[in-house]
This record gives C-alpha cells, structure tokens and sequence, in this order.
C-alpha cells in the first residue's frame, strides 16, 4: 500500500510484521494518538455517526474522515490512530490494509466484538487497550 502524500510504502507479510519504507512498524512502541477514523457510507453518514461522534469527543476522542477507508486503518497501524470504525466496506477496499494492521498488532472485530479477519458486520480495527472502549461507543452509537 501506498501513501503518496506522506512518501510512504506500507508492507505487510503473515507473521513478518509491517513495515513502512522499509522501518518495522509494531503498536505499542510508541503511543497512538486520541483520535479515531471513521468514514462516510455512499449516501452520506451511517447510522448513529453523530452519536458515535459525540461519545468519542466526551470521552477526549478526536474523530477524523479521511476519505479513504483503506488509509482510515492503515493509521491504525501506523500508531496515528487509535481506532478506526467502518460500518460498511467492500474487502478489496481494505484487505491490504487489514492485513497491515493485523500484523502491526491491531485488534480486527465486527460490531458485535466477534474477531475476524474481515468481518461482514461492519469494521473495526483498534490498538487492543482501546478496543473494547470504541467498540462501546459504536454499540451504544447504533441503539440509539
């Protein structure tokens, strides 16, 4: 995967790590920032954004759109991003940077909190100490 903004080349390989230009990339070396990426459906916000939003800011939480769901997590595995929850995606949108954050020591779950390695029921991929905190803001997001 590619960043072309940042000059950047992300790589991945099953049990290998990540690299980014080449550096080895593993979450916990230094500390992700508070912010959380999500991103818009086809026809514009999904379903309980602005609730998710407004829990993220009340607990500190920045939340960004990037535009790119594939980018969107590889922040997660870069340690820019905390969280990045996708209510809806296609698989070859985001595989390859599945696969850089899996391997960067991200957690990968679907809005029940099941893991998987690409769910069917929405996105989410974390740094594992905020998993379950981003997972009750998007639970708690889609009740209402």
């Amino acid at each position: 995967m590619a960043d072309p903004y940042r000059g950047q080349i992300y790589a991945a390989a099953r049990g290998r790590g990540m690299r980014a230009n080449g550096m080895p990339v593993r979450l916990g070396a230094q500390a992700s920032a508070a912010i959380v990426c999500t991103e818009m459906t086809r026809t514009g916000p999904w379903p309980g954004m602005g609730e998710f939003i407004t829990r993220a800011a009340t607990s500190g939480t920045g939340v960004r759109v990037l535009g790119s769901k594939a980018l969107a997590v590889a922040q997660v595995a870069l340690g820019h991003a905390t969280a990045a929850v996708l209510h809806g995606y296609h698989e070859w949108d985001v595989a390859g940077a599945v696969a850089l954050a899996v391997e960067s020591g991200a957690a990968v779950l679907d809005r029940r909190g099941e893991g998987s390695p690409l769910p069917v029921d929405g996105l989410l991929v974390a740094d594992p100490e905020m998993a379950d905190q981003v997972l009750e803001w998007w639970q708690a997001a889609l009740e209402k």
